[in-house]
């Protein structure tokens, strides 16, 4: 996973370089044509001030000189033809007209040497412009009184060549380009190793707890039920690692019952197994008469099949541990009647009441989990209880519901009374596996109630349990 994230990384940090080259060449060309573009429009100014030295039908020479050193200061070399192709004046006739200090000055920005170089070794990169002034006059008819004004004057020619590819600004264009390429490639280069590395530290750490899981995972199919994860956070990640933690917490829980209920149950079977084969053996030697020995193990057999309709229910009951909760609304009243209705005809065969006292309140849980708490405790009660019987109370409001179940039985002893809890834990007189009230407390608890229980020895016991409605 981890190269794959790595690789996935460095191909988004490749297309961001991609575009972020792409767009360092858009900003240089652009720069480029920026560049061209403000050359041309010097040249512009350049031929403009020149056009103007025509005055009144002749050239201004002054105005010409300034035109021209104009021209030189912006890094142009220009050499003026009048429109019948006479010389008029060079860049380089205007050089000993330059003050000094203006002269030394200008030499800091232009290469006055290639201004003496032989003209025509440069005759490829010269451009010839012609110049404008004026307007030519035509006359209609005869008469030359009525001039007609029609297009500007050819005045002349101007050959122009750039001291430099690109002018005066040369230089200083050419430092901005290095600088901008400079400045450039570093940020690539700085982009793509931070990119790189930030890359490799997201893909580590990214895959880092999925090595975590994975390597869990390799435990549990091991058999190593007590793996845990530690992954710290609110993210999806964390989640995950908490729900593999709960379900390794409820494998070990399973294992740990299954290997406790196996041993539990070994022992259970061992003894009335012994007994029907110390029985069956008596009968073959002649030791015991036909009708003890049948007694004896039709004893047995009862509690064998008691056994196993226990463990039925607790296999029933363990189940519903690991089921999601299906919250659903029910008429509390309506809702015991029906639960408790398979048990009357036991209470009836004991000559014991069942007296149910609810509000007829809907209320939200999840049925099948409250049915599985309500008949274990009833079975006890029903089971411990020899006169009187069992009355259930229950009631509530918007928020949740209290359900009491008490019984006038033989009460359990004070001492007892904290372990009742515990899984396996039964008294002396109890034909159970001490497996059912565990399950109780633990559906209760899962549904968002408590459970308490209070009992005097002979008086009986009342199991008071309280529940909030489901969303």
């Amino acid at each position: 996973m981890k190269n794959k994230l790595l690789l996935a990384f460095t191909g988004i940090i490749f297309i961001g370089l991609l575009s972020n080259t792409l767009f360092a060449w858009l900003i240089y060309r652009d720069f480029d044509a920026y560049s061209k573009s403000l050359r041309e429009e010097q040249l512009g100014w350049v031929v403009s001030s020149i056009e103007t030295s025509y005055i009144d039908g002749r050239w201004n020479r002054q105005a010409l000189i300034d035109a021209l050193h104009w021209g030189l200061m912006l890094g142009f070399y220009i050499k003026v033809y009048d429109r019948y192709g006479n010389r008029l004046l060079t860049s380089e006739d205007i050089l000993p007209f330059l003050h000094p200090e203006m002269k030394r000055r200008m030499e800091e920005t232009i290469d006055l040497q290639v201004l003496l170089q032989h003209q025509e070794s440069h005759s490829d990169k010269e451009r010839s412009i012609e110049l404008y002034g004026g307007y030519g006059h035509a006359h209609e008819g005869k008469s030359k009184k009525s001039p007609v004004v029609t297009s500007p004057l050819n005045i002349g020619t101007i050959i122009v060549r750039s001291l430099t590819p690109w002018g005066i600004a040369r230089e200083k264009e050419e430092a901005f380009k290095e600088k901008l390429i400079l400045f450039l490639g570093g940020s690539i280069i700085f982009v793509t190793i931070a990119s790189l590395f930030t890359a490799y530290l997201l893909s580590y750490l990214i895959s880092r707890p999925f090595r975590k899981l994975k390597d869990a995972t390799e435990r549990l199919r091991e058999g190593d039920l007590s793996v845990r994860i530690d992954i710290k956070g609110r993210d999806e990640v964390a989640n995950l690692s908490e729900s593999f933690n709960r379900l390794t917490e409820s494998l070990q829980r399973e294992d740990e019952l299954r290997r406790h209920l196996s041993s539990q149950l070994t022992h259970e079977f061992r003894t009335p197994l012994t007994i029907l084969k110390a029985n069956i053996e008596a009968l073959k030697d002649g030791v015991i008469n036909t009708e003890k020995a049948v007694s004896n193990m039709e004893q047995e057999v009862r509690r064998l099949e008691r056994l196993t309709e226990g463990m039925e229910e607790i296999v029933r009951a363990e189940a519903s541990l690991f089921t999601k909760i299906k919250p659903e609304e029910i008429a509390l009243d309506k809702f015991l009647r029906d639960i408790t209705e398979p048990v009357e005809k036991e209470f009836i065969k004991k000559g014991l009441y069942l007296d149910i006292k609810a509000e007829n309140l809907p209320v939200r849980s999840d049925p099948e989990k409250l049915t599985i708490i309500i008949r274990n405790i009833i079975q006890n009660s029903l089971r411990y209880t020899q006169s009187g019987g069992v009355t259930i109370r229950a009631g509530g409001n918007n928020e949740g519901f209290t359900i009491i179940i008490s019984d006038t039985g033989k009460g359990i002893e004070p001492s007892r009374l904290p372990f009742i809890f515990k899984r396996f834990y039964r008294d002396e007189s109890s034909e159970g596996l001490g497996i059912g009230l565990s399950i109780v407390e633990e559906l209760v608890r899962l549904l968002g109630g408590s459970i308490e229980v209070k009992s005097e020895p002979g008086k009986g016991t009342k199991v008071e349990m309280r529940f909030r409605n489901l969303k």
